[in-house]
């Protein structure tokens, strides 16, 4: 294989690595801003942790189940989303709640795990991906100081 062949290949798989790392970086500033929007738009409450539910189709993951009062006083009983091996919520637990108008049964717990542990994650491993492709396009493109290409 010739240098320009190994450079090639090079800077394919780091454009890859780009457009990865910038479609993640995408998907989590958009899931970041309709969990900003979700809570511009919602109401608070607080409720109870009243049980921690078992994830379907998992050995050792649960989620919280809580249990509030809506605007019309109505009481309901909702399981978060969001389930983990060790959760941070215990039973008995006064948790804040944030539920969209009207739809009650969309309740999320206000905690940053619940809300915004996944949008962060994604956004921070696209942006890392993007730096670190960035930088090996760098140096394949322009020829960085320590860009040599392994010829056999």
């Amino acid at each position: 294989m010739t240098a320009r062949q190994v450079k090639a290949k090079h800077f394919a798989g780091l454009g890859f690595f780009m457009l990865t790392g910038l479609i993640m970086t995408s998907y989590g500033t958009y899931w970041m801003l309709l969990t900003k929007q979700f809570l511009a738009k919602a109401e608070f409450t607080n409720g109870i942790v009243v049980d921690l539910k078992r994830a379907p189709g998992s050995g050792a993951f649960f989620s919280p189940v809580f249990r509030f009062k809506d605007a019309n006083g109505t009481e309901r009983v909702v399981a978060e989303d969001v389930a983990s091996d060790s959760s941070p919520f215990c039973i008995g637990q006064t948790v804040p709640i944030a539920f969209p108008p009207g739809d009650p049964l969309k309740a999320r717990i206000q905690a940053f795990g619940t809300l915004w542990f996944f949008p962060v994650l994604i956004s921070g491993m696209g942006v890392l991906f993007s730096l670190v492709s960035g930088i090996g396009l760098d140096r394949v493109i322009f020829g960085g100081a320590r860009y040599t290409p392994w010829v056999t």
